[in-house]
């Protein structure tokens, strides 16, 4: 009886002790195991008032997943590092806080955790994938392509779709090469309108604006994507910066999308200016690109060309 009254109702609820006092009583006028009894439940249902739910709760790979999937970055890391401290050698703890560190933009945790990764499977293709993506947002741009180099060589299916790749010898001056990989992912997806403007944007650095948009890959079918055709058509010489502002606004986009959509707008607005040589129009777009975060690896390389930009107006004192 009581241990039922307990079980169906709330801690806090003043009218349960009512109830459990009136029982408690009767138990004990007949008989010691009676009342034993239930005193024992009821002092084991009490530790529900003072004992917190997620102290009970036993670190596993399952739970801390949970809680990184559902936001709760914090509870996450403790759990899984709870898990570490019993299961030093498993490298799937390590994979999942090095993405809870990299979410929480804790690079040098994820470093060490990626780290940890590959020492315990060198083998792992992915392991130096990932950590060369880390490498890439934290500005070690030289780094990430040896990582991206060593997964390749060991798993050689990365090699045609990797644009991360690509960016990374954008930015580390390798233009050729990253002109050659662009033209090798276009082998695993001729949709895309991003791979299409950055091959453009390599070339253009060694063989100059007419003959890169010459060169420019063709898509098969249009990008879906607003507003990437609008970009596509202003890279051939086609459109203009007024017809990608313009096709901000198509439907009812969500804040979200709306936000996605003003990102990627700024971020090739701002290159394509770079180009052109207009260094204040790509700085104020490249900037605004910055400045407008989104979850994807798309925002790091906006934040690491803003991060030049604003390097070299410091050293110009400007």
């Amino acid at each position: 009886m009581v241990d039922r009254v307990l079980m169906t109702n709330a801690p806090g609820d003043p009218l349960v002790w009512k109830k459990v006092f009136k029982m408690l009583l009767f138990c004990s006028r007949q008989n010691a195991c009676c009342l034993a009894w239930y005193l024992a439940t009821a002092l084991a249902w009490t530790t529900r008032l003072v004992t917190p739910m997620n102290a009970q709760e036993t670190p596993t790979l399952d739970l801390a997943y949970g809680q990184f999937q559902t936001g709760r970055l914090e509870d996450a890391q403790k759990t899984v590092t709870k898990f570490i401290e019993e299961n030093a050698d498993n490298a799937s703890a390590f994979v999942l806080r090095a993405q809870i560190h990299e979410s929480r933009k804790d690079f040098s945790g994820a470093r060490s955790d990626y780290d940890r990764w590959i020492e315990l499977t060198p083998q792992e293709a992915q392991a130096w994938n990932r950590r060369g993506g880390l490498r890439f947002k934290a500005g070690d741009v030289k780094g990430s392509i040896e990582d991206f180099d060593r997964a390749i060589s060991l798993d050689e299916n990365l090699e045609r779709p990797h644009w991360q790749r690509g960016l990374s010898y954008y930015y580390d001056g390798r233009f050729a090469e990253g002109a050659k990989q662009f033209e090798l992912y276009q082998t695993y997806d001729a949709t895309d309108v991003e791979n299409v403007v950055w091959k453009f944007l390599c070339q253009a650095r060694y063989a100059g604006i007419e003959k890169s948009r010459q060169d420019m890959l063709p898509l098969e079918q249009p990008d879906q994507r607003i507003p990437m055709m609008q970009i596509d058509a202003l890279y051939r010489g086609r459109g203009s910066v007024e017809d990608v502002l313009v096709a901000l606004e198509q439907g009812n986009p969500t804040e979200r999308e709306q936000r996605h959509r003003s990102f990627y707008a700024h971020l090739y607005l701002g290159l394509y200016f770079e180009v052109l040589e207009d260094e204040e129009q790509a700085r104020q777009h490249l900037l605004e690109a910055d400045r407008l975060e989104i979850g994807h690896y798309m925002w790091y390389v906006a934040h690491l060309h803003a991060a030049r930009i604003r390097g070299r107006r410091d050293a110009s004192g400007g």
